[in-house]
């Protein structure tokens, strides 16, 4: 960064993503030192990583229910759609508009290898489709689709549907009646549920409660699989989790 940046604990510039933090808080304080011209047109990030386009700054905590943030331009184009790979796909978002960390790929990838050819996959969350990308792949929104359309996932669109409603009214309208058709037919393969929004996935777990009751026999009923469901939450310091877990008093 040159003699304008000070010492540091840890080099600013340690490490870098295309769509990832490269800016250690411990030098916000000279973050405008990134759009300062360096003897050019070119700002002094740019000029040393040429393949960024954008610098920002997250100005605020994510604590919305949609899991964005307030972003400060730094330096560079006010463009903020980006590319990210992840286990060889592709994925275009707009960073300002849509919730990405790309530290939780490892947990995309340890779920989806859990999946097998043929699954019925439910993700309630699904966002640009971090899950449900990685999912098809195995056979198993407008962002959604475009990335299905950049991984070559879409040739069999009837693998794949989108819906943009409310989680609680897609359990109710769209999980349990495609559950109870399967489970019907002779379904035997798993069953899956993923509710990827900490801030309240929890709180959604109730509404699988009986959801398929009255669309089963009880001779069905009997034979018919689990939903295996995978829901995130935060954990706070000092919180073991499980008052997160416990039914709301009606």
């Amino acid at each position: 960064m040159g003699s304008e940046t000070p010492r540091t604990d840890a080099s600013p510039l340690l490490n870098q993503a295309r769509a990832g933090p490269i800016w250690r808080s411990s030098a916000l304080t000279w973050r405008q030192v990134a759009g300062r011209p360096a003897g050019d047109t070119r700002t002094v990030v740019i000029s040393k990583l040429p393949n960024i386009r954008t610098v920002v700054n997250k100005r605020s905590q994510i604590n919305n229910e949609y899991r964005n943030f307030e972003l400060e331009l730094l330096a560079g184009e006010p463009n903020y759609v980006t590319l990210h790979k992840e286990y060889g796909l592709e994925f275009e978002l707009d960073f300002s508009k849509v919730y990405w960390n790309s530290r939780l790929s490892t947990e995309h990838h340890r779920v989806v290898e859990k999946l097998r050819p043929g699954d019925l996959v439910f993700d309630l969350c699904a966002g640009v489709g971090p899950f449900a990308v990685p999912a098809l792949k195995l056979g198993a929104t407008a962002n959604l689709r475009r990335n299905l359309r950049k991984s070559q996932l879409i040739s069999q669109p009837e693998l794949v549907k989108a819906f943009n409603m409310d989680a609680r009214e897609f359990v109710a309208g769209v999980l349990a009646p495609r559950y109870a058709e399967a489970v019907a037919s002779g379904f035997e393969q798993q069953v899956v549920a993923i509710a990827n929004l900490p801030g309240m996935a929890v709180d959604l777990l109730d509404c699988f409660v009986g959801c398929v009751k009255e669309l089963l026999t009880p001779e069905v009923a009997k034979s018919a699989p689990p939903v295996r469901i995978f829901a995130y939450s935060f954990l706070r310091h000092g919180d073991t989790g499980g008052s997160r877990a416990k039914p709301k008093p009606p």
